[in-house]
C-alpha cells in the first residue's frame, strides 16, 4: 500500500445556501509507519467480498442508531481466507437492502472499519436517517491488498460513474433519489457492489450523500446490474454523483485494470451541521493512471501515531476533483455526537480516518 501526503486547505460556506457557516477543512500528513508500494495490475491484487443481511436501526441520534456487524462472537468480520502475510488490507463498505421486505424503510447507513488485519476487521454502521419508522439495512464489504509481482486469483469487475442528481437537505422532501445500473455484460459468481459519492459534473455544493445498493425485493444482486438508492445526510441542498465497483473474485476478467490503495490518518470531526464537521486530505497516486480512475473510500479508526481514538466519527466519504494523478478526499460527519463531557468531564473528540481504493486504466486498457 502506498502513502500519500496531505495538505491544509479551507472551504468556504456554500454559496447555494447562504445560511450555513463556513466549514473548516484541515489536512494532515499521513502516517509514516507503512512501506510504500507501487500500484499493481488487478491480477496482482487479492480481492475478497462479503455481505451482511438486514439489521434493525433506530433513527439518527437515538439509542440503537449504531450496530456492529460480525461473523464471530468477538464482534469481528472474519475473511473467508486469510490474506498473505504482511498484507496491507483496505476495506470498503456500503449499505444494502439484503433481506429488507418490500415497503419497509431502508436505513441510510454510514459504515466505519476498524482494526483491519489479514484475518478480518471490525465493522460498525450508524444510521444517518431521520425516519421515525422501522429502519432496516445490511452491509456489503470489499477487501483488497496489493501483492506486487505475485499473481493472484482472477477478479472480474464492472466499474462506472453515475451522473449527479440534485438533493434537498437532510430530512426534507427530495433528500432521496435513485439510479438503475445495467452491466455491459453479466457479472457471474459471488457479486458485491460498493459505491462512493463524488463531485463529478456537480455545480455548486457537493452534498454528502449516502448510497444504498439495492437488489430486487431485498434479494441478492442479479448478474445483470443493481439499483442505487441515495439519501442526503447533509444539512445543505446540493448535487452528488457516485462511483461504483461491482466485484466478483475468482472469475476471470478485467486483466488490464490497475489498482492503487492508501490510507489517511484521522482528524477530529465536530458534530453534524456545525463548524468543523468537514475535513479533507489531498491524495496522490503512486503513479499516474491513463485516465481518471474510480475512487472508493470508507471511514476508518485510523489514528495519529501515539494517540488513541476517543470516539469513532461516522463521516460520509466523498472523492472530489479526481485526475489521473490524485484526488481530494473529503469526509463530512453524519454523527450528532458533540463530545460534551458534562459539567466536570473532559470534552471528547470524535475522530476518523479513511481508506481508499483507486481502480482504473493503464496503457492498453479497454
Amino acid at each position: 500500500m502506498s502513502r500519500r501526503n496531505a495538505v491544509t486547505s479551507t472551504e468556504s460556506g456554500e454559496q447555494a445556501t447562504q445560511t450555513l457557516r463556513a466549514k473548516l477543512i484541515v489536512g494532515v500528513t499521513t502516517r509514516k509507519d507503512e512501506p510504500r508500494v507501487m500500484s499493481v495490475p488487478i491480477n496482482e491484487a487479492v480481492f475478497q467480498v462479503g455481505t451482511f443481511g438486514q439489521r434493525n436501526f433506530s433513527k439518527d441520534c437515538q439509542i440503537g442508531d449504531t450496530e456492529t456487524f460480525q461473523t464471530t462472537g468477538f464482534q469481528r468480520v472474519v475473511f473467508p481466507e486469510p490474506f498473505p502475510a504482511n498484507s496491507n488490507v483496505h476495506v470498503i463498505v456500503t449499505a444494502n437492502n439484503l433481506g429488507v421486505p418490500t415497503g419497509t424503510h431502508n436505513a441510510a447507513l454510514v459504515g466505519a472499519v476498524g482494526d483491519v488485519t489479514g484475518e478480518g476487521f471490525i465493522l460498525k454502521a450508524r444510521n444517518s436517517d431521520c425516519a421515525d419508522e422501522v429502519s432496516l439495512a445490511g452491509m456489503n464489504w470489499m477487501a483488497v491488498a496489493e501483492t506486487p509481482g505475485v499473481q493472484q486469483k482472477p477478479t472480474d469487475i464492472r466499474i462506472g460513474t453515475l451522473q449527479p442528481r440534485s438533493f434537498s437537505p437532510n430530512c426534507n422532501r427530495g433528500d432521496t433519489t435513485d439510479w438503475g445500473v445495467t452491466f455491459s455484460t453479466p457479472l457471474e459468481g459471488q457479486r458485491v457492489v460498493v459505491v462512493t459519492a463524488n463531485n463529478l459534473n456537480v455545480q455548486g455544493h457537493n452534498a454528502a450523500v449516502v448510497g444504498i445498493v439495492l437488489g430486487p425485493d431485498g434479494n441478492p444482486l442479479p448478474p445483470t446490474g443493481f439499483a442505487l438508492k441515495a439519501r442526503n445526510s447533509d444539512c445543505a441542498a446540493g448535487g452528488c454523483g457516485f462511483y461504483y465497483a461491482a466485484i466478483s473474485p475468482g472469475v476471470a476478467g478485467s486483466g488490464s485494470l490497475i489498482v492503487d490503495t492508501g490510507e489517511v490518518v484521522s482528524q477530529n470531526f465536530f458534530n453534524n451541521c456545525s463548524d468543523g464537521d468537514t475535513r479533507a486530505w489531498e491524495v496522490y497516486f503512486s503513479r499516474p493512471f491513463l485516465t481518471p480512475p474510480i475512487i472508493l473510500v470508507s471511514a476508518t479508526d485510523g489514528h495519529l501515531v501515539g494517540q488513541r481514538l476517543q470516539h469513532q466519527a461516522f463521516p460520509v466519504g466523498m472523492a472530489r476533483s479526481v485526475t489521473p494523478y490524485g484526488f481530494t478526499l473529503v469526509g463530512r460527519n453524519s454523527d450528532c455526537f458533540t463530545g460534551d463531557g458534562g459539567l466536570f468531564g473532559p470534552k471528547i473528540a470524535a475522530q476518523a480516518g479513511f481508506s481508499w481504493v483507486a481502480i482504473g486504466c493503464a496503457v492498453g486498457c479497454g
